[in-house]
């Protein structure tokens, strides 16, 4: 998302604002996303830095810029919208190095798109039942209307569908709500303190401290604020990570929704105080470009490299030929990433999880090659 100013329900390049804005004094807000602001982030999704030319060629092959978007269009757009997402204490999607290249501020992921598993693709989003979906528009609703009470009551239903038993208590000296993980022995519990505002009260310096003030006396483990929108003024920020309060958008809960997050993965968001929107930006980087898709990238190349060893093996005596433990998988696969320009291998656990997961009696892609289990035979 890029920061614009606005005023009077206008933008700075000059839309109208939808109705929860319009009444939103002029400051710098997270607004729409910006075609250039995505298309750095698909870019430079591999890691590797580029200049302001570079991301530009690369746009243009495929296919995410047109003629009229220029080099200078390219590093004005990032390089303010970092000067920007710092100066309101926001981490910006990308860095700037000092020879004025971008950087995606991520950990890099070069590693092929290679995925056999057979498993929904990465990124899929689940389809949702008719109750979850009258849930999402109950709350959109609510967030657009000017009943405070439906908000807290469309909001913690909400929570249901995300892996929480949640309570609406409301009223005045206590909270808006609450919502336990159902994780057994991991449960957790989020204090919520809503705002259905149409202005910036939301940034007033005691929305943080209201949000954290009934944590104690019901026993929470962290602190959100959930609202229409969500200001980014650096002071406001400052107050949410002194009180250890997250800060939601309404649409920033529907898509944990929307994106099948469970009550697990969502923790780590709840946990980072301030604004929400930067720990769901490295959720999701996680989800696509982390340790799932390394485990699918490494199965596939596993499967691929055994059933090829096993091949050239056929005429040897069994008793001679070689097996196929984590060490030769470990150099098979490297060389093998390697040729296709990854720039850092695997590790040894993460082969060993592999061989687990492929000898499997649940998966049945491969057996121990004997009882030592330090080898695998795959055998489909």
């Amino acid at each position: 998302m890029v920061l614009r100013v606005v005023c009077g329900g206008v933008s700075a390049d000059g839309r109208r604002l939808p109705a929860p804005w319009r009444n939103v004094r002029c400051m710098d807000l997270m607004w729409v996303p910006s075609p250039i602001i995505d298309a750095a982030v698909s870019i430079l999704a591999d890691g590797k830095a580029r200049t302001a030319n570079e991301i530009l060629d690369v746009g243009r092959t495929r296919g995410l810029f047109d003629e009229t978007v220029t080099r200078k269009h390219v590093y004005t757009s990032l390089s303010q919208y970092i000067e920007r997402a710092l100066g309101s204490r926001r981490k910006p999607k990308f860095t700037m190095d000092v020879e004025h290249r971008f950087r995606i501020n991520h950990p890099p992921d070069d590693w092929p798109d290679l995925d056999s598993t057979g498993l929904p693709p990465l990124g899929e989003k689940p389809k949702l039942t008719d109750e979850e979906s009258a849930a999402i528009d109950r709350v959109r609703k609510a967030s657009a209307g000017s009943d405070p009470t439906e908000y807290e009551l469309a909001i913690c239903k909400l929570f249901s569908y995300i892996g929480f038993v949640s309570t609406r208590v409301g009223g005045t000296g206590t909270p808006d709500g609450y919502a336990d993980a159902i994780l057994g022995e991991l449960t957790y519990r989020v204090m919520i303190e809503c705002k259905l505002a149409r202005d910036v009260v939301i940034a007033r310096s005691d929305a943080p401290v209201e949000a954290s003030k009934f944590k104690n006396g019901y026993n929470g483990t962290y602190c959100m604020l959930v609202a229409p929108a969500i200001a980014s003024e650096s002071s406001f920020i400052s107050e949410l990570r002194t009180h250890g309060v997250s800060a939601w958008t309404t649409e920033d809960l529907v898509g944990l929704l929307e994106n099948g997050v469970n009550a697990f993965d969502a923790r780590q968001v709840f946990a980072t105080a301030g604004i929400a929107a930067d720990a769901l930006d490295d959720l999701y980087w996680e989800r696509l470009h982390g340790q799932p898709k390394r485990y699918r990238v490494l199965e596939t190349l596993i499967v691929a490299q055994a059933r090829a060893m096993q091949r050239t093996d056929t005429n040897l005596n069994p008793a001679e030929a070689p097996r196929f433990t984590v060490d030769v998988a470990m150099a098979m696969v490297n060389a093998k990433l390697s040729a296709l320009g990854a720039s850092a291998g695997c590790k040894r656990e993460e082969v060993e999880a592999v061989f687990r997961w492929l000898a499997n009696p649940a998966v049945g892609l491969a057996i121990w090659g004997d009882s030592t289990q330090t080898d695998i035979v795959v055998v489909v």
